[in-house]
C-alpha cells in the first residue's frame, strides 16, 4: 500500500507518525574512527514520518557523517521547495552556528548537495542510499479550504489489493 493511500485510508500499519525531532543518536559526526561502530551503523526498520501543520515553517539540519565512507549526498524535497540557511563543515551546533544562518536573502531550491562531512539545514539521490534509509516523509496536513488541501485520489487509483 503507498504511503498516500494508506494516509487517507488512515492504515495504521503502513507508517508510524514518530520521527523523532532530533537524532536518537548524538555523536561526533565527523570522527572517522566511528567509520565501522555498528552501535552508530545500525538502524530501526521501519517508515516514521513527520506530521506538520499546514503553512508551518520547519528547520531541518542534514548532518552528514563519516560512517561507512564520507561521501556527498544530493538532498532532495519532492513537491515543495526550500531554503538554504547555511552550510558548513564538521558538527552542527545551534548554540553557535545559527547566528551565522542567512535569513535576509537565502537560496530558494528543490535539491541541495550535503557534501562529505557537510552540514546543511528529504531522500538522497544516491539510489543506494535509498535503501539504507537515506529517507524521509512529511506529512503536511491540509489547510482550512480546498485550495490548500491535497485532493483525495481518483476514483480509479489502484488499491494495494489490485497490484501484482
Amino acid at each position: 500500500m503507498s504511503l498516500l493511500e494508506a494516509h487517507y485510508n488512515k492504515d495504521d500499519g503502513i507508517y508510524t507518525s514518530d520521527f523523532p525531532n532530533k537524532p536518537p543518536l548524538t555523536f561526533n559526526f565527523t570522527d572517522e574512527r566511528y567509520r565501522f561502530d555498528l552501535e552508530k551503523l545500525m538502524t530501526e526498520l521501519g517508515t516514521k514520518v513527520k506530521r506538520l501543520k499546514y503553512n508551518s515553517s520547519v528547520e531541518i539540519v542534514f548532518q552528514s557523517t563519516t560512517l561507512i565512507t564520507p561521501e556527498n549526498h544530493p538532498m532532495h524535497l519532492h513537491g515543495f521547495n526550500f531554503h538554504i540557511l547555511g552550510q558548513g563543515f564538521g558538527n552542527y551546533d545551534p548554540s553557535r552556528h545559527r547566528e551565522k544562518l542567512n535569513y535576509l536573502n537565502p537560496i530558494l531550491t528543490s535539491t541541495v548537495s550535503v557534501p562529505s562531512k557537510g552540514v546543511w539545514f528529504l531522500h538522497c539521490h544516491n539510489e543506494g542510499h535509498l535503501v539504507i534509509g537515506l529517507a524521509s516523509v512529511l506529512i503536511v496536513e491540509d489547510g482550512g479550504t480546498s485550495s490548500t488541501s491535497l485532493p483525495k485520489p481518483p476514483k480509479d487509483y489502484p488499491h494495494a489489493s489490485q497490484h501484482i
